[in-house]
């Protein structure tokens, strides 16, 4: 059995959201995502960090939940970057062309670097 799944979300100063997922983040649990992703937009934050160091695992409908949620921010005018440190899950985002839509940092710190 994998990790566990968790996800959090807290708000940052300066309207910055981050919201932290770990485990398996797939058909299962990809709505918890979306749900949590809803609610960051509607409270306002103007960026969106989403750490997905811990993250295991992660299926086509994670994907999709994440293109849902990239949409959803973009039509209210919040920012979402991703932070992913796992080499197999960047090849997913490459191999879907999601790499090119995203943006992608290594580190926390980057990902909050001038936001």
């Amino acid at each position: 059995m994998g990790t566990p799944f968790s996800i959090s979300a807290e708000h940052l100063p300066e309207g910055l959201g981050l919201v932290s997922v770990s485990g398996e983040l797939d058909v299962d649990t990809a709505p918890q995502l979306g749900t949590c992703l809803t609610e960051c937009g509607a409270d306002g934050d103007r960026l969106v960090v989403l750490d997905l160091r811990g993250v295991t695992f992660m299926d086509s409908s994670a994907l999709g939940t994440l293109v849902a949620g990239w949409k959803g921010f973009v039509r209210i005018g919040t920012g979402l970057r991703l932070v992913l440190d796992q080499p197999n899950l960047l090849r997913l985002f490459e191999l879907s062309g999601l790499s090119e839509v995203f943006s992608i940092s290594d580190t926390l710190e980057q990902a909050l670097e001038n936001a």
